[in-house]
């Protein structure tokens, strides 16, 4: 079911003659799975789903006519955007609608109670060859997500109407590091109160030209892993429950979510033993400082986005030969499945992949406000560089963005080594870790297409 609507917003002293318009729409979709489903998130967690705690949605904002080449937004509450997906519904529009491909971006949430996807490895996933049932019940979904996805950017063009864009920046502080390094070296997975974050909370508002609330855009760079592994139920975890609050306080808004650089940062409290209500708090977290920024000053943006795309190519650091794929093999888990699968590429004379292609997107509005899409699941570093090094006072950095190859480390991240660097190679089926120049390689093109 899609849905469309708006609700009146007061701004007082501000008349639609005074706003600088534009044309947009929105739309969202129900994407909640029907039935049981293998739920991605966590490589333990081995049965099917055991019913809906809560839907789950995609939304769609676009932005232009179609004399002005219409940029398109999607949000979805799922844990990944397989290249794949991305690429075939880009495709799909291209062919119905002329859209280019810079124009379409498609941002998750990263929720980790939400369905996995045929098109992201899920053997390599999960660490073993899942049963045939359960392959093909998500290669069901998956295909039946990629028709919902074109539906709503179409119905997402037709409802477009003269709107005003407006943005500003807040913060929420539930988001913590949770890499710990002893000596230089990562030592384990939990909370650092003193390690990288990015606290940044940036809202877009979209208002109808009689001042009604249409829909609100914002990220948080937060890992979407509130519940944890024993929770096996659908839900959006913290992204999924502020998007509801907001549009349980603006009826018909339609709030879409998607996250910044979090790849190294947890919620806190999180897990079953915080209470089941904990998802909530951090969502009325959310929530609250949208609401603050709505009562304060926004800017008003003058200017429809250039959108512009690249990709370039990232290595990895080595193929590891057979003695090294021998070792693996004792490891257990995921690191021993993947080596067996390297050891029988071996055997059967193929090469394994040394690199992999990387999209890096970025929507300028003007002067007012710089947007970028980083694939994959980017730590904090990068969206604090960027915001450091491009000289942009009003610079927006998401994440989890058109693609997720792996965990996108930093140099400095890389000679500490740990999960995010090493161990988590295997579930994205690379070689290896990430070479040290990749963090380069990402600001410099970034960059270039912020300039």
């Amino acid at each position: 079911m899609i849905i469309m609507g708006a609700v009146l917003l007061c701004v007082s002293g501000v008349s639609a003659e005074q706003r600088d318009l534009f044309s947009v729409g929105v739309a969202k979709v129900d994407i909640t799975p029907h039935g049981a489903i293998r739920l991605a998130g966590y490589a333990n967690r081995r049965e099917p789903s055991q019913g809906v705690a809560s839907k789950i949605w995609a939304k769609a904002l676009v932005i232009g006519s179609d004399n002005q080449k219409p940029s398109v937004l999607i949000t979805a509450e799922l844990i990944r955007a397989p290249g794949v997906l991305v690429e075939s519904l880009a495709a799909r529009l291209k062919k119905k609608v002329g859209l280019e491909r810079s124009q379409l971006a498609v941002c998750v949430t990263h929720t980790h109670s939400g369905p996995a996807l045929s098109s992201m490895l899920v053997d390599s996933y999960f660490g073993s060859n899942i049963p045939a049932p359960q392959k093909a019940r998500i290669k069901q979904y998956t295909d039946h997500l990629l028709d919902l996805l074109e539906q709503l950017v179409l119905d997402a063009l037709d409802n477009r109407q003269p709107s005003q864009l407006a943005w500003g920046e807040g913060s929420v502080g539930f988001a913590t590091n949770r890499r710990m390094v002893k000596d230089g070296k990562w030592v384990g997975m939990r909370p650092n109160e003193k390690g990288v974050v990015d606290h940044a909370l940036p809202v877009l508002r979209v208002l109808g030209a009689e001042g009604e609330l249409r829909s609100l855009f914002l990220s948080y760079a937060c890992h979407g892993t509130t519940y944890g592994s024993k929770f096996n139920k659908i839900h959006g975890d913290w992204a999924g429950a502020a998007a509801q609050i907001l549009e349980d306080k603006h009826p018909d808004c339609i709030a879409m979510v998607a996250l910044g650089c979090g790849g190294d940062a947890n919620p806190k409290p999180r897990g079953v033993a915080a209470g089941f209500d904990v998802v909530n708090r951090h969502g009325q977290a959310v929530a609250s400082e949208v609401e603050r920024l709505l009562r304060g000053g926004m800017k008003v943006l003058k200017s429809k986005p250039d959108c512009r795309i690249k990709r370039i190519d990232l290595s990895v650091d080595h193929v590891p030969g057979r003695d090294e794929l021998q070792q693996r093999l004792k490891q257990g888990a995921n690191a021993a499945y993947f080596a067996q699968v390297m050891l029988d590429r071996l055997d059967r004379g193929e090469v394994t992949p040394t690199a992999f292609s990387y999209p890096i997107q970025v929507w300028n509005f003007g002067e007012d406000l710089s947007m970028v899409f980083l694939a994959g699941e980017v730590v904090a570093g990068y969206s604090l560089r960027l915001k450091r090094e491009s000289g942009r006072r009003a610079l927006w950095v998401n994440a989890y963005s058109n693609d997720d190859p792996c965990y996108i480390a930093t140099k400095k991240m890389i000679s500490e080594g740990g999960y995010e660097v090493d161990q988590s190679m295997d579930s994205f089926a690379k070689a290896s870790r990430l070479s040290l120049d990749v963090e380069d390689k990402i600001v410099e093109a970034t960059l270039s297409l912020l300039r």
